[in-house]
C-alpha cells in the first residue's frame, strides 16, 4: 500500500528521473552540446565574461558543467551567466549580479537575488516544478510558461509573459503579463511598455533562440514561432532571429505559389519530352546498329 506522501511525490520523482540526463548547450550549435547528469536545480551551462561562484572564477570547458550547491553564491562582474533550474526553466544573470541558492530541489527551488538583474524563462510548464526567488522583502513564485525580469537594485518585477505570485508581508498578489510591481513595499501593480529592452534582454533572447535552434527536436518547441524565410519570433522577448536551419525547414514545409507550381509543371514537361526524345534516339541507334550488323540496311 502506497502512502499519500509517496503518491504525492510521484510526479516530482518522474521529473527528477527525466532530468537526470540533459543536453546543455554551451554554444550556438548542437556540436557544442555536452551530456549533463544530475537531478538538482542550478546547473551553470553557459557563461560570458567574468563569472564567479563563491568568489572562485567559473571556467566552463566544452566537456564540463558546474552544479551550484545549497548556500553558494553565483556572481558576475562584467559578464553574464545562464543557469538551468529545471526542465525548460532558465535564469540568466546580467552584469554585476549576485544570486544565492537557498535550496536546489526541483520541486522547491529557492533563490535570493541580492544584486543586479535576472531574467527567468519558463519554456514549458512542468508539473511539480516550483521556483521561488526572494527579492528585497518579497517572495516571487513563477510556475507558468513565460518571461520574468527581476531587478534587485530597484526591487522590481516585470512580467513580459505568464503570471507570477508575489508574497509580501503574508499578502499574495498575482502579476500577469505586461504588468510590473515594486517588491520593497505595498505591492501596487501597474502597466509597463513591454517593448522596452536592454543588453541583458537582447542577450537572453539570443540565448533562448540558440537553444531553440540547436536541433530538429528543439525547433518543435512553441516559444519561438517560425514566420517565413527562416525567421522566428518570440512574443515574450518581442524579438526575432533567423537561421539557415529554419530556412531549410520553411522551404520544405511551405505551400508553393501558383507561379512556382506552373514553373515546376513546365519544367517537368520539358524533362519528360527530353527523356522521350533520348529514348527514341537510343532505339533508332539500336535498330541502325542491328541493321548494319546483319547487312539489312533499310
Amino acid at each position: 500500500m502506497k502512502t499519500s506522501k509517496s503518491i504525492k511525490r510521484q510526479p516530482v520523482i518522474r521529473i527528477a528521473l527525466s532530468f537526470c540526463i540533459l543536453i546543455i548547450l554551451t554554444g550556438v550549435g548542437a556540436a557544442s552540446a555536452q551530456l549533463v547528469i544530475g537531478a538538482k536545480a542550478g546547473i551553470i551551462g553557459f557563461i560570458e565574461g567574468e563569472v564567479f561562484l563563491d568568489g572562485e572564477a567559473v571556467n566552463l570547458e566544452k566537456s564540463q558543467y558546474v552544479q551550484i550547491r545549497i548556500g553558494q553564491r553565483l556572481a558576475t562582474k562584467k559578464g553574464r551567466a545562464e543557469v538551468l533550474l529545471g526542465p525548460d526553466v532558465y535564469v540568466r544573470l546580467g552584469d554585476n549580479a549576485s544570486l544565492r541558492t537557498d535550496n536546489n530541489q526541483l520541486d522547491d527551488t529557492r533563490l535570493r537575488l541580492q544584486q543586479g538583474s535576472a531574467l527567468i524563462e519558463i519554456v514549458q510548464e512542468k508539473r511539480g516544478i516550483r521556483t521561488l526567488v526572494l527579492v528585497s522583502n518579497s517572495a516571487v513564485e513563477v510556475t507558468k510558461e513565460g518571461l520574468y525580469r527581476l531587478d534587485a537594485d530597484s526591487a522590481e518585477l516585470r512580467v513580459y509573459g505568464g503570471a507570477a505570485l508575489i508574497t509580501t508581508q503574508k499578502m499574495g498578489t498575482e502579476v500577469k503579463g505586461g504588468r510590473r510591481v515594486q517588491l520593497n513595499g505595498k505591492p501596487v501593480v501597474t502597466r509597463f511598455d513591454v517593448k522596452t529592452d536592454d543588453s541583458l534582454h537582447q542577450w537572453a533572447a539570443r540565448r533562448s533562440f540558440d537553444l531553440f535552434n540547436a536541433s530538429s527536436n528543439t525547433r518543435t518547441q512553441n516559444h519561438w514561432r517560425s514566420i517565413s524565410l527562416g525567421w522566428a519570433y518570440n512574443a515574450n522577448y518581442r524579438m526575432r532571429f533567423r537561421s539557415d536551419f529554419l530556412f531549410a525547414d520553411w522551404i520544405k514545409g511551405r505551400q508553393p505559389t501558383l507561379a512556382e507550381v506552373t514553373a515546376a509543371a513546365e519544367q517537368e514537361r520539358r524533362e519528360r519530352e527530353e527523356r522521350e526524345y533520348r529514348r527514341r534516339q537510343a532505339l533508332k541507334a539500336k535498330i541502325e546498329a542491328e541493321a548494319a550488323r546483319t547487312g539489312d540496311i533499310p
